[in-house]
């Protein structure tokens, strides 16, 4: 009898501990969940806080807008002129690279056949090269006297001497309009001994400019 009733106040102590410490670890669980919310919102309130100047910012003034305005105007009016004579210079390298490969084939030509009165680009009686160098212009309207690339105009001939004491030479033309107030053109004319004329003719200051820039690979600047 003993026996069972110190088992019976056992077992009541037992569940007493157990539901003590389980009511305990209920307390500290909420406890935690409501520490953690507490601290989201608190977290909230300070970002809100932080972004009400942001949001109560009523944006640019006119004078502000103007400035900025301003400033945009003079660094475009600075950089325009530049940015033009970069893109003309790289375009000028095409046109360099064409008349290049045409005089090497006019040479070819003229050894084998000799100087005669000819045009190889930009007439409708144009004779073919041996080496193709001009397959990429455009010759389809030789009325005007040229053939086109995209941002060039050429002529290629030789030409016997029709003054007593001249020399036959050969030359190549090529002509670039950029828009409406500037032009250039470079003019090579040679014979089977020298370069009898080498020059880059201008009008305008973007061409001027690029006829500066060619100076330094033998294309003297001349102003029309």
């Amino acid at each position: 009898m003993n026996k069972n009733a110190n088992q019976s106040r056992f077992c009541s102590k037992e569940g007493f501990r157990k539901g003590v410490i389980l009511s305990l670890t209920q307390d500290l669980r909420r406890l935690s969940l409501q520490l953690q919310l507490c601290n989201n919102v608190r977290g909230r309130r300070q970002i809100k806080s932080a972004m009400t100047p942001l949001c109560n910012n009523g944006g640019f003034t006119l004078i502000e807008l103007l400035v900025v305005v301003l400033i945009i105007g003079i660094l475009a009016a600075v950089a325009m002129p530049q940015y033009r004579v970069a893109v003309e210079k790289s375009r000028a390298v095409e046109a360099l690279t064409t008349v290049d490969a045409l005089k090497k084939a006019m040479d070819v030509y003229v050894l084998e056949h000799g100087i005669e009165n000819v045009y190889f680009v930009g007439a409708a009686n144009q004779v073919d090269l041996d080496i193709d160098v001009v397959s990429h212009l455009d010759c389809s309207d030789t009325s005007r006297g040229r053939c086109y690339s995209k941002y060039f105009g050429y002529i290629a001939s030789c030409s016997l001497s029709t003054w007593v004491g001249g020399s036959d030479s050969c030359g190549i033309t090529v002509e670039r309009t950029v828009g409406e107030d500037d032009y250039y053109g470079l003019i090579l004319r040679w014979n089977s001994n020298e370069i009898l004329q080498k020059t880059c003719s201008y009008e305008g200051e973007v061409a001027e400019k690029i006829c500066n820039s060619l100076s330094s690979l033998g294309w003297e600047p001349e102003e029309n």
